[in-house]
């Protein structure tokens, strides 16, 4: 397929992903106070500490871990990382009367994190980043040398930590059990799409080496 092609699938693709992830968080995880980890999880502990709405904490550690990235990582990090983190916090915005519906925890337990992996594996797969726990263990790694898988757990163990904490014992359950599947699904999303992006670029024979060179849960 031509190059030409291949961008626009891509730009499509960076457009329409994160609206997925803004639906799962308004749908599923703000209503039921669902503190997964990652910056999404967060920014629901942060709004039943500070009242302030979930795009605008998003918008403000998404920009925040942009240009920390920025000036640690480079320009090719802004370029993957800017369209994703701006959209999210505009998604989450405009799809914000969708949290009104309440599935109930148990439906939003299995949904949510299936919407949300669907997102962040699309985005994965096509280069971009929605700036979270593992983009800050990059930028430490490279700084500090600490491996950024320890950084991932230690921050989305805080989190969680902190959601026990805001929300008690059953959600916080629930809230692991998001995480859980959530990886499951955003490694078997990434992997499907990455193989259907090898068809687009004709280079099946470097089907291998192309996978191995993706990060992973980079949200």
């Amino acid at each position: 397929m031509k190059a030409l092609d291949v961008k626009k699938t891509t730009i499509i693709g960076l457009l329409i992903a994160p609206m997925l992830l803004a639906v799962g968080i308004n749908i599923f995880i703000v209503p039921n106070s669902l503190a997964f980890g990652g910056v999404s999880g967060a920014v629901v502990v942060l709004q039943d500490v500070t009242g302030m709405p979930i795009y605008v904490l998003k918008l403000f550690i998404n920009l925040t871990i942009v240009l920390v990235g920025w000036l640690f990582m480079g320009r090719e990090f802004l370029l993957k990382t800017i369209i994703p983190s701006l959209l999210i916090p505009l998604y989450i915005f405009i799809t914000a009367p969708l949290q009104q519906l309440e599935p109930g925890i148990v439906v939003s337990v299995i949904y949510g994190p299936i919407l949300m992996g669907a997102s962040i594996g699309i985005i994965l797969s096509l280069g971009g980043s929605t700036a979270g726990p593992d983009t800050v263990g990059e930028i430490i790694e490279k700084r500090l040398g600490t491996p950024a898988i320890y950084i991932r757990g230690g921050i989305d163990f805080l989190i969680i930590l902190a959601g026990l904490y805001s929300f008690g014992f059953e959600t916080t359950l629930y809230s692991i059990i998001v995480l859980v599947i959530l990886h499951v699904v955003v490694d078997r999303v990434r992997k499907f799409c990455d193989e259907k992006m090898l068809l687009l670029h004709g280079i099946q024979d470097r089907g291998r080496e192309f996978f191995d060179e993706k990060q992973v849960f980079r949200y």
